[in-house]
């Protein structure tokens, strides 16, 4: 009988297939004779057709209890058989109704797991990609219940192409090397053939993400296999291409059988690619027309990606011709082709929807040349329809690249794809600027600083938006907990590699990292499943909310560095204006070296602005000094290249330097400006020296740092901990519960993994560094100011679109305001020197950059801290954050002592005796 609780289910069923319980009775000889059918080693069609004959009498009938597996069993195997010749609608209603089945009969849900896998695979090849995603997570949910035949690897790998085809190449290669790692070394020709899927495919992702050794190294081993061998060469030859090898790439072409060339679109198309590459038309004219036959013998209705990235081809061509609307209408048919919903042939109509499937960034790709052929074609007519359509179909591209974004479950691929997207931005930007005649400069302008803007730290964007939601949406706690120990597992991985000097217990590591973020990345999809959790408003950005809500006293100065220039935007509450610098008319050599110069202090010798920076400096400031005469606190949004240069030492003019002027502040994008209000209560300060009075051959190989205990005692009153109080688990506990936190320090960047990054606390045990992926995940949104007191806390590698990845984001994403912190290497005197000032300063009712301005005048002033004075030792320190409210600004009052820091900048020798870095 079925339990009671079962009744609903069951009567639905009932009801479904219009039987009773009774009607099964009669169906167990068709069921035995369809399994051994079905269980044959090498059966014929005619004995598959009965198998599917028999299965379907069975699951027309409702069985008894004691049957109910069997019958689950059954819609599986029919399902598989249905798969087997190409009825795939069938087969989705057989997984669907095994499903059914086990919820009527209350069966446990591991029965259904093939089910699940096999439904997320056969909607995946429908290009259904919401419902696929949704089987396949169930089966990952089941599978870690299975101790036998859960195909593990055939699991792992169908998330991996997910994944890859979805764009998050990144995730694909956790998955595919995921399901490696189910392969044993028995050689058998399914262990081959398995070997060879899940290698190729990790090795086509592995080149997505520009890692091209790997990828060709991998390639070559499986050629050894000779499994799918023209395949594989079609898969090595592309990454030739997009490393620019077009020679290295023909050769391998040229080695693929005839018979499979003639018939493989995606050959023709990378032998197109190859000529397009070289610049040689003529052989690409030829050659796509060759591909055009297999286009035209292509009559299905279904979407194609190489269909589309011919199309993309085609346009390329018409776009060297200066053929510009013919090829126009060449990537509009390609956006047609790559886009699910798209039907339409008029080239003057662009995606109403976004869409995140198969071939997301080809169709992103398409967006954007599509907007430059609309540009190109009317550059040289009155009227302009063209210009309209082009800047329509940028802010379609733009909006897409956000969408896919927005879908990625890690900040990694979100890294990688704004950096592809960066290249595109600056295209569009420059594109604006050339039709400024044509639109007007004041539309040209705001649409110019818009795109600018958002093309800077989208990846952060949603990070912070993502962690908000987290605690405004009330997750479950048991979910928020469950993060927390896998980020956990994961620093505590990060601390064993640190340490670590064994090469056996590395690759032991190595897999062990690898499983906890693949269990991050099934957790994390929970979140995502959380109504609200991911929404799609497209929202511009709102230059005029921005203006109004700037105080008078702030001006906000943002750079974009473009491939043909660098644009300046100058913001405040009344004014949008810019000025263009061609790359040409900037010194770009002598320009870094001089911020090279800073981070580098010679032995002896003195500070200078010399004449390549003096002249930059006027490029860059003068077109906006009456703007800048008139505001206090400058706001500096950099982009690029700019995003540790030290603006403060800008010479105004022959006496004075931007940091007696202004008080300088920074942040990642004119998106995230808002205006904050201080506590009133500053008492409320945390303060860490874990380091102070620890031993000089302590476990974890930082120096002491004898200093930080006397530079926390001087702070404003609060808690403070010291040496052994000082851990890690006590800063997770209390700090969101602290408006200022102060951490004197030991901190590590990271130029290559910014994930590796750390803050550490007192060495007990393994669980001593904060590293940043754990930090981000913090609630701080109480905590105004976190003065980092450590090295290097604002250094990290380097991304086009996201800046320095580097601790000071992870505390943004985290809801910290404001952000105090190092740029590079720190001297422990002058550390101690800059916080005491700083805190007086704000104790004083200075806003937070003012304060740092003040204290660092003050130490230049100060002729005992003279040995210390190039800068070297100071301008490691910036702030990063939210401009503030209602805060007294004394810029103004400090004549007098710009006076006495003039006569230090046009005189004072340095002589550095010691170093003494202290992160």
């Amino acid at each position: 009988m079925v339990k009671k609780i079962g009744v609903c289910f069951l009567a639905g069923y009932l009801s479904l297939l219009g039987g009773s319980l009774g009607d099964s009775l009669q169906s167990r000889p068709q069921l035995d004779r369809a399994n051994f059918l079905y269980l044959l080693d090498n059966p014929t069609e005619q004995q598959d057709i009965e198998a599917m004959e028999l299965y379907q009498q069975v699951l027309s009938l409702v069985p008894e209890s004691a049957e109910a597996l069997d019958y689950v069993l059954a819609a599986e195997r029919l399902g598989n058989l249905y798969l087997s010749y190409g009825k795939v609608e069938d087969a989705k209603k057989s997984y669907n109704q095994g499903i059914l089945l086990a919820r009527a009969f209350q069966l446990g849900d591991t029965t259904v797991y093939a089910h699940h896998l096999y439904l997320g695979e056969t909607y995946f090849s429908l290009s259904q990609l919401d419902s696929s995603l949704f089987h396949l997570k169930e089966a990952e949910l089941l599978q870690s219940q299975l101790n036998s035949n859960a195909e593990p690897e055939r699991l792992f790998n169908a998330l991996g192409v997910y994944h890859y085809e979805t764009g998050n190449f990144n995730q694909s290669v956790s998955y595919f090397t995921k399901a490696e790692s189910f392969l044993s070394a028995d050689n058998s020709d399914w262990e081959n053939y398995a070997r060879y899927s899940f290698s190729s495919n990790k090795a086509s992702a592995l080149y997505r993400i520009e890692q091209f050794a790997q990828a060709q190294q991998i390639y070559r081993e499986l050629l050894k296999l000779g499994i799918n061998t023209d395949q594989l060469r079609i898969n090595l030859a592309n990454t030739y291409i997009e490393q620019g090898l077009s020679e290295g790439a023909l050769a391998i072409l040229d080695s693929i059988d005839s018979d499979f060339a003639s018939g493989s679109l995606s050959y023709q198309n990378l032998r197109s690619k190859v000529f397009l590459q070289q610049g040689d038309l003529e052989k690409l004219e030829k050659q796509l027309s060759i591909a055009q036959k297999l286009v035209s013998a292509d009559t299905g209705p279904g979407k194609n990606l190489q269909k589309g990235i011919y199309f993309i081809l085609r346009g390329d061509l018409e776009m060297r011709k200066n053929k510009y609307e013919s090829a126009l209408n060449y990537f509009h048919s390609a956006i047609v082709q790559l886009h699910s919903d798209v039907k339409l042939n008029d080239p003057f109509s662009n995606p109403q929807q976004m869409t995140f499937g198969m071939g997301a960034l080809t169709l992103f790709e398409a967006l954007t040349k599509k907007a430059k052929a609309a540009w190109a074609m009317d550059e040289n007519k009155e009227k302009n329809p063209g210009v309209e359509l082009g800047i329509q179909t940028w802010e379609k591209a733009f909006s897409l690249s956000k969408f896919i974004s927005l879908n990625y479950d890690n900040e990694e691929a979100r890294i990688f794809l704004g950096d592809k997207v960066q290249v595109a931005y600056q295209e569009a930007i420059d594109g604006l600027f050339n039709l400024t005649s044509a639109i007007g400069e004041d539309r040209a302008m705001k649409k110019a600083f818009q795109w600018a803007e958002e093309s800077k730290s989208e990846g952060l964007k949603i990070g912070a938006m993502e962690e908000a939601k987290k605690r405004s949406l009330g997750m479950p706690e048991n979910l928020i907990q469950e993060e927390k120990n896998i980020l956990f597992s994961i620093s505590k991985n990060y601390q064993k590699q640190l340490d670590n000097r064994n090469p056996e217990l590395q690759n032991q590591l190595d897999k062990e990292l690898l499983d906890l973020n693949v269990e991050l990345s099934r957790l994390r999809e929970k979140f995502r499943a959380f109504p609200g959790f991911i929404s799609f408003e497209e929202q511009s950005f709102e230059l005029e909310k921005l203006q109004k809500s700037l105080p008078a006293e702030y001006g906000i100065l943002s750079l974009f560095n473009s491939r043909e220039n660098l644009f300046l935007f100058w913001l405040d509450r009344k004014n949008l204006i810019w000025n263009i610098i061609p790359q040409q008319d900037l010194d770009w050599e002598g320009i870094m070296g001089w911020a090279g110069s800073i981070k580098s202090p010679r032995i002896s010798g003195r500070y200078t602005a010399d004449r390549v920076i003096s002249g930059f400096s006027k490029q860059l400031l003068n077109p906006f000094q009456s703007r800048l005469d008139v505001v206090d606190e400058l706001l500096i949004i950099p982009h690029g290249c700019f995003h540790s240069f030290p603006f403060e030492l800008l010479p105004q003019d022959s006496h004075t330097f931007l940091l007696e002027a202004k008080a300088i502040s920074y942040q990642f994008s004119a998106r995230f400006v808002g205006f904050t209000k201080r506590s009133k209560d500053q008492d409320l300060m945390l303060s860490f020296a874990p380091f102070a009075g620890i031993e000089k051959d302590n476990p974890s190989e930082f120096s002491p740092l004898p200093g930080s205990e006397a530079e926390i005692q001087k702070l404003p009153q609060g808690l403070r901990l010291v040496g052994k109080e000082g851990k890690k688990q006590v800063f997770l506990a209390k700090a969101p519960g602290y408006q200022m936190i102060h951490l004197a320090t030991h901190a590590v960047a990271s130029s290559q993994d910014p994930k590796e990054a750390f803050i550490a606390f007192y060495p007990e045990g393994e669980e001593y560094r904060l590293f940043a992926q754990e930090l981000a995940t913090q609630n701080l949104e109480s905590v105004e100011l976190v003065y980092l007191s450590a090295c290097e806390t604002g250094g990290g590698k380097q991304s086009a679109s996201e800046g320095l990845i580097s601790l000071a984001r992870s505390f943004a994403i985290a809801g910290v305001d404001q952000l105090v912190l190092s740029e590079w290497v720190s001297e422990d005197q002058v550390s101690q020197y800059l916080s005491h000032r700083f805190y007086h300063h704000v104790e004083r009712g200075e806003t937070y950059a003012n304060s740092l301005r003040l204290a660092k005048l003050d130490f230049l002033e100060d002729p005992t801290m003279a040995q210390f004075h190039h800068p070297f030792f100071w301008t490691t320190y910036r702030i990063i954050g939210q401009p503030e409210e209602g805060i007294k600004n004394s810029a103004h009052l400090l004549f007098s002592l710009t006076l006495l820091v003039v006569s230090f900048f046009l005189g004072w020798k340095f002589f550095p005796k010691s170093l003494g870095a202290s992160g």
